[in-house]
């Protein structure tokens, strides 16, 4: 049989431990945004710079099957959808990137 006292001996502590750490450790969302920005910059724009210069290379490839296929106007067409496809996408990360910076530098007020 089980003692009802026994359960609470346990679980008080560490409900006391939860709610003191929420309510004393919790930081305003602009010190925390700062701090996970502070901590992920370089992860972030590492990330971003590394997708912009590998859609630029296969923009390149495409370019080069454009220039190898000659007169066949069905792989042409296929390789230019492809170029039309990697261009968009290429622009979409840059996109991004400035996007990411220019919220990086102005609005929340990181220098």
């Amino acid at each position: 049989m089980r003692k009802k006292g026994k359960h609470l001996l346990w679980t008080t502590p560490l409900f006391i431990i939860y709610m003191t750490s929420i309510a004393f450790a919790r930081p305003t969302f602009p010190e925390a945004w700062n701090a996970m920005i502070d901590e992920y910059n370089v992860i972030i724009s590492g990330f971003i710079g590394l997708s912009v210069l590998t859609s630029l290379l296969v923009f390149i490839i495409h370019f080069m099957r454009l220039g190898a296929i000659g007169n066949n106007p069905g792989n042409r067409s296929k390789v230019i959808q492809d170029l039309m496809v990697t261009g968009i996408t290429t622009a979409l990360l840059g996109a991004i990137g400035t996007i990411y910076a220019i919220l990086y530098y102005t609005s929340f007020g990181i220098t």
